[in-house]
């Protein structure tokens, strides 16, 4: 190959790929929901891996705005599946490379309430605070020989509110109408169940 012809080649081949929208690449280095935290490997036989094309076309246009929003952001993902916790509620495990530091595991969330869909993107700390409720759930469950539906208590069916800063806070109800609280900071973090 002389040298002229692999000059061209190579450029037509770079011209082509910047093209090509980044979230076309985004599955080659999207994160499971099992590397977020312990508690959602609890419910590996309860969640499933659903293709985005098998969705709703109301659910598909508003995976479609979450993830313009998360290209945005310079978010990991997977565009292709989504993670079902219910009918109303659905998972996008996510991941973003800071400059310095590790890797952050975050989630959105998309939750239908009264017809719309809304996302939600939970930081890592809010992340994990979210997977120490489904593993301390679980583990009191079968600790006390209960066999409680852990997707139905820790599945928001509506979000009351959130709010971020030094302290993050997110508060949801589940399907049994308890009020769930997810409070994180650099400190700690609190679940607080009413």
């Amino acid at each position: 190959m002389n040298r002229r012809h692999f000059i061209t080649s190579g450029t037509l081949c770079a011209g082509a790929l910047s093209l090509v929208p980044a979230n076309a690449f985004s599955s080659t280095s999207a994160i499971s929901i099992y590397s977020i935290g312990h508690g959602f490997n609890a419910l590996s036989n309860l969640i499933h891996h659903t293709s985005v094309g098998a969705l709703s076309k109301k659910l598909q246009e508003a995976h479609k705005e979450l993830s313009k929003v998360l290209d945005d952001k310079g978010y990991n993902y997977d565009g292709s599946e989504v993670v079902k916790f219910s009918n109303n509620c659905f998972a996008v495990p996510l991941s973003k490379e800071p400059l310095l530091g590790f890797k952050s595991k975050e989630l959105a969330l998309l939750i239908e309430h009264d017809g719309d869909y809304k996302h939600y993107i939970l930081n890592e700390k809010t992340s994990k605070t979210f997977s120490s409720l489904v593993e301390n759930y679980t583990l009191n469950s079968s600790n006390n020989g209960l066999n409680l539906d852990a997707v139905d208590f820790i599945t928001p069916i509506e979000v009351l509110n959130v709010s971020t800063g030094r302290i993050n806070i997110v508060v949801y109800k589940n399907k049994s109408g308890n009020t769930i609280t997810l409070r994180s900071s650099n400190k700690n973090q609190v679940v607080l169940v009413n």
